[in-house]
């Protein structure tokens, strides 16, 4: 396991370099006033392949245990905008989230560090498994291993094509936040800002208040 987790992160390190250089013309112009409206457009005119080579990284840093995934989400709403950053975010986090699913099934050596977690007790406690999952692949805060694992070790709640679509679904909402995210920056709006800061805290509010529900099996 450990070498499989250092090669992925030489790997993420490559692909964010071969970005970072891609980049490098537009974030030196961004750094000028006088040049910083065209960068900003040439920002957004990069192609596919820079959207593949993000959509990798982010697989590949949901593969590792505590990996600035945030940040290149964020990227993602910097240089393709919030419509596509979305898409971007939503294919990279889902598939890295089936990624460690199925590595979470072939590593049985995985459940003594995953076993006594905290989180694992309140899954064991969900009235409405499916969604508990959901929520689980949502929340940034809760390592996708330990969402994954405990769906592995409970076949009987959480079948494969509950953890397919909980993968998919539990990405969209952060993948929002991260391009909305991205996108605000870029342009620098404080209007904009309030409101991404009021998604995010009715977000994190909803969110409480479901786990919540889900634990103390009211809902």
């Amino acid at each position: 396991m450990d070498i499989l987790k250092y090669l992925a992160i030489i790997i993420a390190v490559l692909f964010f370099y071969i970005l970072f250089m891609d980049y490098w013309p537009e974030i030196k112009m961004m750094f000028n006033p006088a040049t910083r409206g065209t960068a900003i457009q040439e920002i957004r005119d990069h192609g596919v392949v820079d959207a593949v080579l993000l959509i990798f990284l982010l697989y590949i840093l949901t593969l590792i245990p505590g990996a600035p995934v945030a940040v290149v989400g964020v990227i993602s709403g910097i240089c393709f905008g919030k419509w596509f950053g979305i898409i971007i975010n939503i294919i990279g986090l889902s598939a890295g989230n089936l990624g460690t699913a199925k590595i979470v099934s072939s590593f049985k050596g995985m459940s003594k560090k995953y076993k006594d977690n905290k989180y694992a007790q309140h899954f064991k406690n969900l009235r409405h498994p499916l969604l508990g999952l959901i929520i689980g692949y949502s929340i940034p805060i809760i390592p996708t291993y330990l969402v994954s694992f405990q769906a592995n070790q409970d076949k009987e709640r959480f079948t494969s094509k509950d953890v397919k679509i909980a993968t998919i679904l539990g990405s969209v909402p952060i993948s929002v936040i991260y391009s909305l995210g991205g996108d605000t920056i870029l342009q620098g709006s404080f209007k904009k800002i309030m409101v991404l800061l009021a998604i995010i805290v009715i977000f994190a509010l909803i969110v409480y208040f479901m786990v919540k529900r889900l634990v103390t099996d009211k809902l």
